[in-house]
């Protein structure tokens, strides 16, 4: 499997379940707040391994991590459609199902700016005494398209989608309408 299609598909499966399931006011169970922490933690390792631009063993652990990780929460796993002979097979290869890389579809950019986005995420939802809901439901709601870039129809990938993709230029467009206006300045440099 090509490591962005992969990585981009799962990236992007686990920003929309949050942004389903994210609310911006009301009451936030603690349970809900320990699991969005852990997704967020474990989306944000995926975004790491797609900042190196090569295949490497560690892409092989953080899948087996990330896999592993979401199995065991029945609220994230139900938007991971894998199907049982997937997984077997993940698992008979250890997880290094990785065997190339298309660097045509590397975007810098966008790898950066979701990283800054989980990265800022992760900091609000460490926030001992205020939890800023409203911040952290624009923010996902800024980030969750943004890996459609490495989507793409007849992509050989874990859960086999089939959502065509988008241009980086519509991705970034996207989200910095999803943004406020301090938020689009803090991020302004990914969109010149």
């Amino acid at each position: 499997m090509e490591k962005y299609s992969l990585f981009g598909e799962l990236l992007y499966l686990g920003f929309v379940c949050e942004k389903g399931r994210c609310k911006s006011s009301g009451f936030w169970k603690l349970g809900y707040k320990r699991i969005l922490h852990k997704h967020i933690v474990l989306l944000s390792k995926l975004i790491q391994c797609i900042l190196v631009s090569e295949v490497s063993d560690n892409d092989a652990l953080i899948l087996k991590e990330f896999i592993e990780s979401i199995q065991t929460e029945k609220d994230i796993i139900k938007y991971y459609p894998i199907n049982e002979d997937t997984m077997k097979k993940l698992q008979d290869s250890n997880y290094s199902i990785i065997t190339s890389i298309d660097s045509d579809r590397c975007n810098n950019n966008i790898n950066l700016l979701m990283n800054d986005i989980t990265t800022e995420i992760l900091e609000l939802l460490d926030h001992k005494f205020f939890l800023n809901k409203k911040r952290i439901a624009m923010l996902i709601r800024a980030i969750h398209n943004l890996p459609r870039v490495y989507l793409g129809k007849g992509l050989h990938t874990l859960c086999n989608i089939e959502q065509p993709a988008i241009d980086y230029k519509a991705a970034l467009e996207y989200s910095f309408n999803n943004m406020d206006e301090d938020t689009r300045q803090r991020y302004r440099k990914y969109y010149q």
